[in-house]
């Protein structure tokens, strides 16, 4: 700063609390606040073996704050910024935005070595379409895909028979089995169809207006270590409200029907199964409300932890630590606060995006032109003073 007197002078310049422009980042765990807080880190004692592997210890580690979001993953599974700060979250209990019973903070680790585990499916969904022509003792013929509780993918032939006596009736059963499948048995195997197509009640015993789902039981083989019975249901739809289309009040079934007339196979629109293989890790995400999730190769996605941020009443009364890095002074900058993004204050939070310097770059480059030039000026002045007592010594000899 150039004061009146002609001197120049250092003064701080804080902007604790200004806005940087946003821009993209290179990585989904670079982050940036748009708006008021501060992202809570820690920054460890880190210790290298021989080998150059890097162990960071945060016993004793201070809480500290920072808006710089150039974090990236490093070799641990930590969330670290170049300037060496980890992140601090919340451990969330797996479902979303879901914290665990304590809401401390902890360093957000991912680790490299989880895994999803297998769901064994409960139930399969299917729209079918048997044909409304087919003759007594014709059969179709469906296949479901199920998982067992190993993550096992199995594949189950179902055999339809339509019942002889002129009704509107198909019976199921299982087909050849493959091996590791035992057996599977259907105690409600029977579903029937209205005069307009739909299900009637009392297919797989559903009641009028009821779903209908045919239970079915696999037992797997002798050896597998997939737990046996393996109880599935495969829905169907819902049945009428009564047998008489004609009749008042009357509400059609919803789902498979009996309605194809062409010639062939039973057409099927749908038979998907829940339940899903044992997932490899594949990576991970930060959503705007920050939370950080897992993702697998079975397609779950998995919450681990949230990320906070801290407002305070007085941010240009923070303690600098560092360039980048603050410190909280109860006496100045007051308590922090800590809430999740857009609420409580606190401003949004962006993934993949980073925040640049506050710093007015044309501004302050101009003042360091008009600095040098007042140095030089002064300078200037000097060197003249110099000559002229060197002049005047001289004419005194």
């Amino acid at each position: 700063l150039l004061n009146q007197q002609g001197i120049v002078q250092a003064r701080a310049v804080n902007q604790n609390g200004a806005q940087g422009q946003l821009q993209a980042g290179t990585q989904i765990s670079n982050l940036a606040v748009n708006g008021a807080g501060y992202f809570s880190v820690q920054t460890p004692f880190v210790t290298i073996d021989a080998n150059g592997n890097s162990t960071p210890s945060f016993t004793n580690a201070s809480q500290q704050f920072t808006r710089k979001g150039d974090f990236n993953k490093d070799a641990n599974g930590y969330l670290v910024n170049s300037d060496g700060n980890y992140l601090m979250g919340v451990a969330l209990n797996g479902t979303a935005n879901g914290v665990v019973a304590t809401s401390a903070l902890t360093p957000v680790k991912l680790d490299p070595a989880a895994t999803s585990n297998a769901v064994a499916t409960a139930n399969v969904n299917g729209n079918l379409n048997f044909p409304s022509n087919a003759a007594d003792g014709a059969t179709e013929n469906s296949l479901i895909s199920i998982y067992d509780s190993t993550g096992a993918k199995q594949s189950i032939p179902l055999v339809w028979t339509k019942q002889p006596g002129g009704g509107n009736n198909w019976s199921v059963a299982a087909g050849q089995l493959p091996d590791g499948v035992g057996a599977v048995t259907v105690p409600n195997g029977t579903v029937s169809f209205n005069a307009d197509g739909t299900l009637a009640p009392g297919s797989a015993g559903a009641a009028a207006g009821g779903a209908v789902g045919i239970s079915l039981s696999v037992q797997y083989a002798n050896g597998s270590t997939a737990t046996s019975p393996q109880a599935i249901s495969l829905n169907l739809g819902t049945a009428a409200s009564g047998t008489d289309p004609t009749a008042a009040g009357y509400t059609a079934g919803t789902g498979s029907t009996q309605m194809y007339t062409g010639a062939g196979e039973m057409q099927i629109g749908s038979l998907t199964s829940d339940g899903r293989a044992t997932g490899a890790l594949t990576g991970f995400t930060i959503d705007n409300t920050g939370v950080v999730s897992q993702q697998f190769s079975n397609g779950e996605s998995v919450p681990v932890y949230r990320v906070p941020l801290t407002t305070f009443p007085n941010p240009q009364g923070l303690a600098r630590i560092s360039g980048t890095l603050f410190g909280e002074v109860d006496s100045a900058s007051g308590a922090g606060t800590r809430n999740w993004a857009n609420q409580g204050g606190a401003g949004g939070l962006l993934a993949n995006t980073l925040e640049q310097s506050t710093v007015d770059t044309a501004k302050e480059f101009t003042n360091m032109i008009q600095a040098q030039r007042a140095y030089s000026a002064n300078s200037k002045s000097v060197t003249t003073a110099d000559e002229m007592m060197q002049t005047i010594i001289g004419v005194a000899r």
